[in-house]
């Protein structure tokens, strides 16, 4: 059949005709490949189990005359050819000439004896040649006395083909060495190779034998695989490490992969053929089926064109009881439909437009009552809606019959019950009589109108707005779904009005307590600072002291609680005017505009006094107090974002004076700040640039003036402000980390001291060095100490560790537990500052320590002070009773040591000894007080004390 020329122009009809051919191609081609990859996969894998057997039996082969040639090793004679006639008694056998191509036999001196005349050059051969494979293959057999042993080795020459020597042993010593026939040895190989390709490898992957078709032979690289379709490769291993020495033979055999046939041709051929047929005869079937179809669509194709192209009053003729046919009508009336709906969606988008583009409320709702107008022009209609501000009063716009919409906006108050009756309006419906005598009707009551649609708009709680139509007596069948659409376009441009106000609020508004947050204190601090920059205004930054142990010790919820009544109580105390916000955290900001000094103190301190009081908080009563920082513009900062810097630091600084005040900035507090910036920063420099030293503080033993141990000093060699004490620098180090490399870095600064001082020094029994609390919080000081002991060769017992008595107040787990390992070790542990802290005796006897030192505080009143010897009494009796040693520091005079003395102190330390010495000094020190220790001629310790 002669099919028309627009068959062949129709791209549905040259799908479908497409889709009819390979509905039937893809089945049969998926149905042929698979037929033709079974079949192949059949013979491949007959082949290949066939050449499997082949090369096993060929390696097999090669093997017995491996074996056969050292059988035949063992029988030849071993003869020294010094003995009269030894080389008449050699016979070789008939089959040694065709296994092996030479033979030569060697005397115990590893001469080669036999035949007459023969060199040393095959033992040389044999020396260089290797086992084949990446190590040496062990020896199945121990070599016993008069056992007779083969090895395999193989001989390369520059390219020339590998040759395999034999070599036999006699209880460990070499006597013959063969060269194997080549042609002997690989004849099986060179038989199988009749239609494929061999090739025997050693261990290293390199080749020992081809045999072949050239173009069959498989790769040399030891790796290959059988990558082509149309090849099969084999791999059979010889092993020969056991018999003979030697790493395994690998043999590989490749051929070409077989083919289905059937009467000459291939499989695949005669799949094709059946193929083809297949498909010309679903081809020429489907073309009838698509002919009809093509009248009926290119009708529809024209039509949707003209529908398209803005012809709304298009139909389509299809005249057939087919699905086309209902094809045809749907289309039609859609056509009538999209003609209805395209003005409205002209206005619709007019509406959107608005939205889209922030236009006021009041412009969306005039639009959407001109639509109404074009829409329902004899019908009067509103739109009521909430004030954003105030929800007792409602804003309208109102359109009447035959006019064009109002332009002024009425406002309209609502009593509490009307605001409830408004918002308590649900689901579309008509009222009339009472029920349409609401205040927000009242405009579209008249003569005219016997009911009134209401169609109200409804986001978060309750309605928001209205939209009405009057609705006179007779209106017959009225069409309301374009109101509705509308209705649903304005409550979308309500919406997202909300949406905005509500994300703008809570851009600038801290969720939990409804308080300015961070962006919103910085946008309300730009806007006052650049519209009365010439006034005084005042930064109050907030922050709740102990709040953490809240959150903490009753949780997150509880702490909330507690911000939310900390920021009702900031609210109530400041004046009207002024910003209450949560900077984040515990850490609130009050700004205060148009303020003086006086006025800045006295919210400030009843700021303090309001958060001091206690809040209730699960029937209990918490205290927390705050710390205020107070920073004034324009004096303390030119900008918002320096007066709120400065009122932090003077928030630091309160908290560093006691906590439960407020602090005004001042510009010292700056460099302070500068200062705790720049002193952990150089000091991090100058430790990698070895500009920390250790300084050595003497302790002597009370009756003879010998030093007996030593306390180890920090000191910083600063650059540009020269030798810095430990005061002006570790209290800033201990707030980082920095301390515990400062303090791993004088351990071992201290042993290694202590390892040249015990040479020279036998007086001097430990150096003590101070911990930190960060030391041991991290876990890693036994380790540490452990470390500089082993690497300075010094025993535990001459290492001293001084920890304070805080420490152990606050860390009575993990750090006792450290300090017991430490001790265990041999090392010493000090307890400084006794006395000074908050120590219970109950505590005190629990401690891991072994040395008790009297505080400074209580030495240098020894003499004038009562209570400060009752104190230091009591505190030597208790050491004495404990079994600890005493030191006492901070000596200054001799009536201070004198009285020392009596209490039994036993050790002392002080300027009226020596102040703290670098290594050097200290080691003169050492010297002269053993010197003075030993005279007799009366030379005061004093005297004798005195570096050079």
């Amino acid at each position: 059949m002669k099919l028309p020329s627009r068959f062949f122009g129709s791209r549905v009809a040259g799908r479908l005709y497409l889709l009819f051919v390979l509905a039937a191609l893809l089945p049969l081609a998926v149905s042929d490949w698979l037929a033709a990859t079974a079949v192949t996969d059949l013979a491949r894998e007959m082949q290949k189990n066939s050449q499997t057997r082949a090369t096993r039996q060929v390696g097999m082969q090669v093997f017995e005359r491996l074996t056969s040639a050292k059988a035949l090793l063992a029988t030849l004679p071993d003869v020294e050819l010094a003995e009269a006639g030894a080389a008449d008694r050699i016979r070789l056998p008939v089959a040694s000439r065709k296994v092996f191509s030479r033979l030569v036999h060697f005397d115990a001196n590893q001469r080669a004896n036999w035949p007459a005349g023969s060199g040393n050059e095959l033992l040389a051969e044999w020396r260089s040649a290797d086992h084949g494979g990446e190590e040496a293959a062990p020896q199945a057999l121990t070599a016993e006395a008069g056992s007779v042993q083969a090895t395999v080795r193989i001989a390369r020459q520059g390219d020339a083909p590998a040759r395999i020597l034999m070599a036999s042993t006699v209880g460990g010593r070499l006597a013959w060495i063969g060269e194997l026939n080549a042609e002997h040895l690989w004849e099986p190989v060179q038989d199988a190779a009749i239609d494929s390709g061999w090739r025997v490898v050693d261990g290293h992957g390199r080749s020992l034998v081809t045999k072949g078709d050239v173009d069959l032979l498989p790769a040399a690289d030891h790796g290959a695989t059988d990558g082509r379709a149309d090849l099969l490769l084999v791999r059979t291993a010889l092993f020969l490490g056991a018999e003979f020495g030697a790493s395994e033979w690998e043999f590989i055999e490749q051929r070409a992969a077989p083919q289905a046939r059937w009467l000459g041709l291939p499989l695949s051929g005669w799949l094709a053929l059946v193929a083809i047929a297949t498909v010309l005869l679903i081809a020429l079937v489907s073309q009838r089926a698509i002919r009809h179809m093509l009248v009926p669509l290119e009708r529809l194709t024209a039509g949707t064109r003209l529908l398209a192209a803005g012809a709304s009053s298009t139909r389509v003729a299809v005249q057939s009881d087919d699905e086309f046919g209902t094809l045809g009508n749907a289309f039609n009336e859609m056509a009538s439909r999209i003609e209805a709906q395209f003005g409205s969606l002209t206005a619709m988008s007019a509406i959107d437009r608005d939205v889209l583009a922030g236009q006021p409320i009041e412009h969306v709702v005039g639009r959407v009552l001109e639509q109404l107008a074009r829409l329902y022009p004899d019908l009067p209609s509103a739109v009521c809606w909430r004030s954003a501000a105030r929800d007792d009063v409602l804003h309208q716009l109102v359109r009447e019959a035959g006019k064009a919409p109002a332009t002024e906006l009425s406002v309209l108050p609502l009593d509490a019950a009307q605001a409830d009756a408004f918002a308590a309006i649900d689901g579309d419906s008509q009222v009339q009589g009472a029920a349409a005598d609401a205040p927000w009707c009242g405009a579209l009551r008249s003569p005219e109108v016997a009911s009134l649609q209401m169609l109200p708009l409804g986001w978060g709680e309750g309605t928001q707005a209205l939209l009405m139509v009057g609705l006179p007596a007779e209106t017959g069948q009225l069409d309301l779904q374009p109101a509705v659409e509308l209705r649903d376009r304005l409550a979308v441009a309500f919406s997202a009005r909300e949406r905005e106000r509500v994300m703008l609020y809570r851009a600038v508004h801290d969720s939990l307590t409804g308080l300015a947050n961070r962006s919103g204190l910085n946008e309300y601090l730009d806007r006052l600072l650049d519209a009365d920059p010439s006034s005084r205004h005042a930064a109050l930054f907030v922050d709740l002291d102990h709040f953490k142990d809240i959150n903490d010790s009753l949780g997150h919820e509880a702490g909330d609680a507690i911000l939310c009544e900390a920021a009702a109580r900031l609210r109530a105390s400041v004046p009207n005017g002024a910003l209450v916000a949560r900077q984040g955290g515990d850490e609130f900001v009050l700004v205060l505009p148009q303020v003086d000094a006086a006025i800045v103190s006295s919210i400030a301190q009843r700021v303090v006094d309001e958060l001091v009081r206690p809040f209730v908080l699960r029937d209990e009563q918490h205290r927390f107090g705050a710390s205020v920082g107070v920073a004034i513009y324009p004096q303390h900062g030119k900008d918002r974002i320096e007066l709120l810097r400065h009122a932090d630091l003077a928030m630091y600084a309160a908290k560093q004076s006691g906590r439960g005040r407020f602090e005004l900035f001042a510009d010292s507090l700056e460099a302070a700040a500068h200062e705790r910036l720049r002193i952990p920063r150089e000091l991090r420099r100058d430790m990698d640039l070895g500009k920390l030293v250790a300084y050595f503080q003497a302790r002597v033993n009370p009756a003879d003036g010998r030093v007996t141990s030593v306390e180890a000093l920090v000191r910083w060699q600063h650059p540009e402000r020269g030798l810095l004490f430990p005061d002006s620098f570790i209290a800033l180090a201990e707030e980082s980390s920095l301390i515990e490399d400062l303090g791993n870095w004088m351990i071992n600064e201290a042993c290694a001291r202590m390892t040249l001082w015990r040479a020279t020094h036998p007086s001097l029994q430990r150096v003590s060095v101070n911990v930190s609390p960060r030391q041991l919080a991290s876990g890693r000081l036994p380790q540490v100490v452990r470390e500089a002991l082993q690497r300075h060769h010094v025993t535990a017992q001459h290492l001293e560790l001084e920890v304070t008595e805080s420490l152990l107040v606050e860390d009575s787990g993990d750090v006792y537990a450290q300090l017991s390992e430490l001790r265990a070790m041999g090392v010493c542990i000090a307890l400084d500052d006794f006395g000074t802290g908050f120590s219970s005796m109950a505590m005190l006897r629990k401690l891991p320590i072994d040395v008790m030192k009297i505080d400074r505080a209580f030495v240098k009143d020894l003499d004038t002070d009562e209570a400060a010897l009752a104190i230091t009494r009591s505190i030597a009796e208790l050491a004495h009773s404990l079994g600890l040693h005493l030191v006492a520091e901070g000596i200054e005079n001799e009536t201070q040591a004198r009285m020392l003395r009596e209490l039994r102190c036993h050790e002392f330390q002080g300027y009226l000894y020596s102040k703290p010495l670098p290594p050097g000094d200290f080691s003169l020190l050492c010297s002269a007080r053993e010197i003075s220790a030993r005279a007799s001629d009366g030379v005061s310790l004093e005297a004798a004390a005195a570096p050079s």
